[in-house]
């Protein structure tokens, strides 16, 4: 495992190098639109009892988002993205999944999006900080196109209680994304774009399966080759709950 936890370590490195790289390159070649938005997200997960017993190595997993673009008031993107994972051990799982994407483009023409995907969560607790890494890869499906997109995405997220109220914390999350291969419907093949998030975090911890609001600014940064790059300022608002 310690293998293991420095491959994914090594490649989000490199995938924090080349969003980097992208982000100041585009800063020069292209000019950029700014927009505002609001995301909300729930997310679930829990343990699949197959025996009766109080805990399993196998898991289920959910997320819906719905997004909103155009200072919040236009619709933009909706997710529903179910999972099933694998305890290997107790800080990493490994998962398979499913997402349905329906989407409003620049154009505002409104298309689906099928895609499979494959992803490892690995958690560590540095004294008083949580981190948790997402690495994940994509198969994407367009209906606007015919050829299949693969896409990384590397997620790091850090969330530190606060001494005075522990059910309090500061978070601190980044997710960067590169595309693996060029598509007819649009995909570049290059670094595509970088999710910066700050906030807070509150546990309600009088409850069973202690749910947690997460309230913060995203900044989204999307590489857009042969047009305007775009950063979007978001307001997320995410519920968390475990099962």
């Amino acid at each position: 495992m310690h293998f293991l936890s420095n491959c994914f370590r090594g490649l989000y490195s490199i995938a924090f190098a080349l969003c980097v790289i992208g982000s100041c390159l585009n800063g020069v070649q292209a000019q950029s639109v700014h927009d505002a938005g609001q995301w909300s997200s729930l997310n679930l997960q829990g343990d699949l009892k197959f025996d009766g017993s109080d805990h399993s190595r196998i898991k289920w997993w959910f997320d819906g988002h719905m997004r909103l673009f155009d200072d919040a008031d236009g619709y933009g993107q909706s997710i529903v993205r179910p999972a099933i994972g694998y305890k290997l051990r107790d800080n990493v799982t490994v998962w398979l999944g499913y997402g349905w994407i329906n989407e409003t483009n620049v154009a505002g023409n409104n298309f689906d999006e099928n895609r499979i995907f494959q992803q490892l969560i690995w958690t560590r607790k540095f004294q008083q900080i949580n981190f948790q890494s997402r690495t994940r890869l994509e198969q994407r499906f367009v209906e606007t196109g015919n050829d299949m997109g693969w896409r990384f995405r590397q997620f790091n997220k850090f969330l530190r209680p606060f001494e005075f109220n522990p059910q309090l914390s500061a978070i601190l999350w980044n997710e960067a994304f590169i595309d693996l291969n060029q598509t007819d419907w649009g995909q570049a093949g290059t670094f595509s774009q970088n999710r910066l998030f700050s906030g807070f975090g509150w546990t309600l911890e009088q409850y069973a399966n202690q749910p947690r609001v997460e309230i913060g600014y995203m900044h989204q940064f999307i590489r857009r080759p042969g047009a305007d790059d775009t950063h979007n300022h978001v307001l997320g608002i995410n519920w968390f709950a475990n099962f």
